[in-house]
């Protein structure tokens, strides 16, 4: 004789069962065999569902605050606690550059992207790498690599490219 429990008892107790009937066969959910709900809607008709929910999404919410990527401010690019990296030390030493350019949002992206800014009047172009591992996508910390004169293309000094840029008088470098 048939058992007289009702459906959402015998359910429970065949539920190994009917999983790996499901997993083997491919067939629909167990919760379409026993009616118990498996949508996102209906789950969240329970209150530890709810707050399950909740703690999901304030965690992921605190994940995007935490692990955003800073944007510089548009007065300055070198914080209180001094420049974040050589490129900012450079800009906030000699000014903002005539010219400014990167490889590293180029499609593809080279394995080593480059920065270079250039101070046409003084003849002094800074060349920049990333400081960090091979790959890692922007933002970038960088690095100077060194400097050259864009004329000749030959490296100069750094000593040199200090003397060419003590040159800049402060209305450029207020700019």
């Amino acid at each position: 004789m048939p058992s007289a429990k009702p459906l959402t008892q015998r359910c429970a107790l065949l539920h190994p069962t009917i999983e790996r009937v499901r997993v083997r066969f491919g067939q629909t959910p167990f919760a379409d065999f026993c009616g118990a709900p498996w949508s996102a809607a209906a789950a969240l008709q329970f209150p530890l569902m709810r707050r399950a929910a909740v703690l999901l999404a304030l965690a992921g919410c605190l994940v995007l605050v935490t692990c955003a990527p800073e944007s510089p401010s548009a007065t300055s690019r070198t914080s209180l606690n001094g420049p974040r990296d050589d490129y900012d030390a450079t800009v906030g030493r000699f000014g903002p550059p005539d010219e400014d350019d990167s490889t590293d949002r180029d499609v593809p992206r080279p394995p080593i992207p480059t920065r270079w800014i250039t101070y046409k009047k003084e003849h002094v172009r800074f060349i920049f790498v990333p400081d960090g591992k091979l790959g890692d996508p922007p933002p970038y910390r960088w690095k100077l690599l060194g400097s050259t004169d864009p004329r000749t293309q030959r490296p100069i000094s750094p000593s040199l490219a200090v003397q060419r840029l003590s040159t800049r008088n402060t209305k450029e470098v207020g700019r």
